[in-house]
């Protein structure tokens, strides 16, 4: 019934006709060379500051098993693919900036995808936080200005080698 409706300009009703128009979200970076997805997340023990705890920096990775420093997540498949090994050392490159961490394998990670925490790469803040990890939101690519209305986070593809 909604779907014979229409509107005066001929839109029909229903609630295709109250979407905004889709403008897809660009991503920074070509894919023959940045192949992965970056995905940042912050981890709880990192919630509100928590980098400068050292009873917060213990507890940091479970998951992966890291602690103290940053590291990098990526499907097993996917790194085997890439010809890289659990625990070592890579870089993490974007169009925007590289930087150092270990590579942990993840059965949860997106296959072509690369997640990195949030919270470590401090300059200061404290004995425990500074000088720990790498910030990796050095590798972001900004956002446009249509996606940063929307509150988008940068989209940015990623290429990871052996450090």
């Amino acid at each position: 019934y909604a779907s014979r409706l229409a509107l005066a300009d001929g839109v029909p009703a229903g609630d295709r006709a109250r979407l905004p128009p889709y403008e897809p979200h660009p991503v920074a970076g070509d894919p023959a060379e940045y192949p992965l997805y970056l995905n940042l997340y912050r981890p709880l023990a990192l919630l509100d500051g928590g980098a400068n705890q050292p009873q917060l920096q213990e507890i940091l990775g479970p998951h992966v098993f890291e602690e103290w420093d940053s590291w990098a997540e990526m499907n097993p498949a996917t790194a085997a693919r890439h010809g890289l090994a659990d625990g070592e050392r890579v870089f993490v490159e974007s169009p925007a900036g590289r930087v150092a961490v270990r590579l942990r394998w993840f059965a949860g990670a997106m296959p072509d995808s690369l997640n990195m925490p949030l919270g470590q790469g401090h300059g200061a803040g404290g004995r425990w936080a500074a000088g720990r990890g790498a910030d990796p939101r050095r590798l972001c690519v900004p956002a446009p200005e249509s996606a940063r209305r929307l509150g988008a986070p940068p989209a940015t593809r990623v290429k990871v080698y052996r450090a």
